[in-house]
Protein backbone atom coordinates (compact mmCIF):
# COMPACT_ATOMS: atom_id res chain seq x y z
CA UNK A 1 0.00 0.00 0.00
CA UNK A 2 1.60 3.52 -0.61
CA UNK A 3 1.98 6.24 1.77
CA UNK A 4 -0.92 7.94 0.20
CA UNK A 5 -3.75 5.43 0.50
CA UNK A 6 -2.10 4.48 3.37
CA UNK A 7 -2.66 7.73 5.25
CA UNK A 8 -6.13 7.80 3.99
CA UNK A 9 -6.80 4.70 6.04
CA UNK A 10 -5.71 5.66 8.46
CA UNK A 11 -7.37 8.87 9.26
CA UNK A 12 -10.47 7.06 7.20
CA UNK A 13 -11.23 9.52 4.71
CA UNK A 14 -11.71 9.49 1.29
CA UNK A 15 -9.55 11.56 -1.28
CA UNK A 16 -11.86 14.39 -1.58
CA UNK A 17 -12.79 14.35 2.04
CA UNK A 18 -9.20 14.56 3.13
CA UNK A 19 -8.80 17.08 0.69
CA UNK A 20 -11.86 19.16 1.76
CA UNK A 21 -10.65 18.89 5.33
CA UNK A 22 -6.97 19.57 5.05
CA UNK A 23 -8.17 22.74 2.82
CA UNK A 24 -10.34 23.82 5.86
CA UNK A 25 -7.73 23.79 7.99
CA UNK A 26 -5.14 25.48 5.79
CA UNK A 27 -8.31 28.39 5.55
CA UNK A 28 -8.16 27.99 9.61
CA UNK A 29 -4.30 28.39 10.30
CA UNK A 30 -3.90 30.96 7.61
CA UNK A 31 -6.55 33.36 8.99
CA UNK A 32 -5.11 32.44 12.20
CA UNK A 33 -1.65 33.50 10.88
CA UNK A 34 -3.14 36.61 9.86
CA UNK A 35 -4.82 37.43 12.78
CA UNK A 36 -1.43 36.64 14.77
CA UNK A 37 0.67 39.03 12.91
CA UNK A 38 -1.98 41.77 13.26
CA UNK A 39 -2.08 41.15 17.10
CA UNK A 40 1.84 41.78 17.08
CA UNK A 41 1.80 45.41 15.66
CA UNK A 42 -1.38 45.84 17.51
CA UNK A 43 -1.52 44.05 20.77
CA UNK A 44 -5.36 45.03 21.30
CA UNK A 45 -6.37 43.35 18.53
CA UNK A 46 -6.94 39.77 17.80
CA UNK A 47 -6.06 39.09 21.75
CA UNK A 48 -7.11 34.73 21.72
CA UNK A 49 -7.95 34.78 18.10
CA UNK A 50 -4.21 32.42 17.49
CA UNK A 51 -5.02 30.48 20.43
CA UNK A 52 -8.53 29.64 20.00
CA UNK A 53 -8.02 28.78 16.28
CA UNK A 54 -5.10 25.89 17.52
CA UNK A 55 -7.86 24.66 19.91
CA UNK A 56 -10.26 24.54 17.62
CA UNK A 57 -8.03 22.36 15.23
CA UNK A 58 -6.56 20.44 17.79
CA UNK A 59 -10.34 19.12 18.49
CA UNK A 60 -11.38 18.54 15.25
CA UNK A 61 -8.18 16.80 14.49
CA UNK A 62 -7.37 14.59 17.69
CA UNK A 63 -10.61 14.01 19.76
CA UNK A 64 -13.04 14.70 16.57
CA UNK A 65 -11.39 12.16 14.21
CA UNK A 66 -10.68 9.51 17.11
CA UNK A 67 -14.28 9.76 17.67
CA UNK A 68 -14.99 9.31 14.11
CA UNK A 69 -12.94 6.46 13.60
CA UNK A 70 -14.11 4.72 17.01
CA UNK A 71 -10.17 4.40 17.93
CA UNK A 72 -9.21 6.44 21.42
CA UNK A 73 -6.98 9.66 19.89
CA UNK A 74 -3.46 9.59 20.76
CA UNK A 75 -3.54 13.55 21.99
CA UNK A 76 -0.70 12.27 24.25
CA UNK A 77 1.33 14.81 21.68
CA UNK A 78 -0.55 17.82 22.53
CA UNK A 79 -0.46 17.38 26.62
CA UNK A 80 0.75 20.44 28.31
CA UNK A 81 4.68 20.65 28.33
CA UNK A 82 5.47 18.19 25.12
CA UNK A 83 4.60 20.89 22.33
CA UNK A 84 5.01 24.16 22.56
CA UNK A 85 1.62 25.00 20.98
CA UNK A 86 0.13 23.16 24.04
CA UNK A 87 1.08 25.73 26.14
CA UNK A 88 -0.56 28.38 24.38
CA UNK A 89 -3.85 26.64 24.46
CA UNK A 90 -3.44 25.68 27.76
CA UNK A 91 -2.91 29.58 28.65
CA UNK A 92 -6.19 30.05 26.30
CA UNK A 93 -8.84 27.97 28.37
CA UNK A 94 -7.89 29.51 31.63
Amino acid sequence: MNRWSQHLDDVNETYFDHMGNALSFAGHMLTGAIACAIHAFAPGLFVSTGSSRIAYLHERMVVMRGKKSGKSADSSKFETGTNPLSTVVSQSTE
